[in-house]
């Protein structure tokens, strides 16, 4: 209706009944979106310790304490196995609504993460698809990532058009 991009951010992965992939088929559902997620969590409910960047292919953990940062490390092999297909998956369905991305996945070519990165951007701002991360708000879990993903993939405001007002 507001022609506005948006992020999806799916909270509470650390509550009884966190369903990442049930969310996400939700978005695509309920919210008539198509939603990509940029993530992928490592557990849910109890055991959720953080999120796997599809994107940088790192390993995002969050520690106990609130106000400590996210550590961010590279994906053990045991890590791959769970990256490497969900990547896969992400610049595909990029590549459905990006022709950029459609081409690299078509040809076979490898996508670095700048590449990927700015097709993500370019069809958020086209609001043809909708980035979905996860985490847990209320002990700060995932927010530092949700924070960076608004500077990367949403506009700024002098790239949005003026507003127009109505008498």
């Amino acid at each position: 209706k507001f022609h506005v991009p948006r992020l999806v951010f799916v909270n509470k992965m650390d509550r009884v009944g966190a369903n990442f992939d049930s969310v996400v088929e939700d978005v695509r559902k309920t919210l008539a979106a198509y939603p990509i997620p940029i993530q992928e969590p490592i557990g849910a409910e109890d055991t959720f310790q953080g999120a796997y960047d599809l994107i940088e292919q790192k390993r995002i953990t969050f520690s106990g304490s609130e106000e400590d940062p996210p550590e961010i490390t590279d994906p053990t092999d045991e890590d791959m196995e769970i990256i490497g297909p969900a990547r896969e998956q992400l610049i595909e369905r990029v590549g459905e609504v990006d022709d950029v991305m459609a081409e690299l996945f078509l040809t076979g070519s490898p996508v670095d993460a700048p590449t990927l990165r700015a097709a993500v951007r370019r069809v958020t701002l086209a609001r043809k698809a909708v980035p979905v991360m996860c985490g847990s708000a209320l002990r700060n879990r995932g927010v530092q990532p949700l924070l960076d993903a608004v500077i990367d993939f949403l506009p700024a405001p002098t790239e949005v058009p003026a507003i127009t007002g109505q008498n």
